[in-house]
């Protein structure tokens, strides 16, 4: 591979998965939720994604490996209420999830879910 040639990002096949090496977690002083699907240890470049969430990729085949999420409980939790559930995954303390979803309100936490169910019902056309 060209190494100025841009790496496109690859839907891993979640079927294939070992979940027993999917790791979360949290760095509290950076406000980072890490979601490494095979674990620690695999080589991976950064692609900036949308404005909260990076995606981890292997360098070789540009399979998405993992993701990065900065400002996860200052900022994303409160745009993107959805992504709160993966909170606990990472061991956050179960008072301080709900302290935050309580402080979320209950419109945002309804659209969070309607839009959350109208992406997962859509097909890949719509």
């Amino acid at each position: 591979m060209n190494d100025s040639s841009p790496i496109v990002p690859k839907r891993p096949d979640l079927d294939a998965l070992n979940f027993e090496n999917v790791s979360f977690s949290y760095n509290r002083e950076s406000d980072t939720l890490l979601l490494l699907l095979f674990g620690r240890g695999r080589p991976a470049v950064i692609l900036p994604g949308d404005e909260h969430v990076d995606l981890w990729l292997d360098p070789r085949s540009g399979e998405i490996i993992g993701f990065q999420i900065e400002g996860y409980l200052s900022q994303v939790v409160h745009d993107h209420p959805h992504l709160l559930g993966l909170a606990e995954l990472a061991g956050i303390d179960a008072d301080e999830i709900e302290r935050i979803r309580r402080s979320i309100t209950p419109d945002k936490r309804k659209r969070a879910a309607i839009d959350a169910l109208i992406d997962h019902g859509l097909p890949a056309s719509a």
